[in-house]
């Protein structure tokens, strides 16, 4: 573990990926994926100038009671502007990874989200991208000569969102209005002791393709 103290980010990346975790858990999937994803990218002297990983937790009391230590030592979380140490805040996490990914790295072509408990090559992915990205380019060269219509936004990857709680086991449960307005009455009786509010249908209906 002494050498993953102190890991190299790069400044001016060309991906920016945060690895979505939970603080007060998950320690063993955070150094798989140090000694395997963030380890490969240090070593690479390409990569290490191209691609800046990161843990990615709220930034509230809990977050840094867990994993202020943990911080500090590999130099490899960060800490955003979102609720945590729950289950129901993984959206609002991921949105606030991306807002601050933005205002970090303006000029970064690709931002991408991974979860803790999967692996990604990321060096393969970077290289897709940019064989990605020069065709974008080559593309939108031509378009600006014809005149026509240009896209500014590409997603690549599975863009999708499901939502999943212990409050149903029966995705039928969503199909209705009053099946979600039962679930959401379930959820308050049962959460409302920590202030949180009614997102979504549970039980691990499909949320449909993420929107903007």
């Amino acid at each position: 573990q002494a050498a993953l103290h102190g890991l190299p980010q790069a400044s001016h990346p060309q991906l920016a990926v945060g690895v979505t975790t939970s603080p007060q858990s998950n320690a063993r999937s955070r150094y798989i994926i140090r000694t395997t994803m963030f380890v490969a990218i240090a070593t690479d002297p390409h990569l290490r100038t191209e691609i800046h990983a990161t843990f990615v937790v709220g930034d509230v009391p809990c977050s840094r009671a867990a994993m202020g230590m943990e911080a500090a030592r590999y130099g490899d979380v960060t800490f955003v502007r979102a609720p945590d140490c729950n289950k129901w805040s993984g959206a609002e996490k991921v949105h606030a990874w991306f807002k601050h990914a933005l205002a970090l790295f303006p000029q970064t072509d690709w931002f991408g989200k991974v979860e803790d408990d999967g692996l990604v090559q990321l060096g393969a992915l970077f290289n897709d991208l940019q064989r990605l990205t020069n065709a974008l380019r080559t593309a939108a060269s031509g378009m600006r000569l014809a005149g026509g219509p240009q896209e500014e936004l590409v997603w690549y990857g599975v863009m999708e969102w499901v939502v999943s709680c212990s409050l149903s086991s029966s995705p039928s449960a969503c199909s209705s209005s009053s099946g979600r307005e039962a679930l959401a009455r379930r959820f308050d009786r049962q959460y409302s002791d920590h202030g949180a509010e009614f997102q979504g249908c549970c039980g691990g209906c499909f949320g449909g393709p993420l929107q903007e």
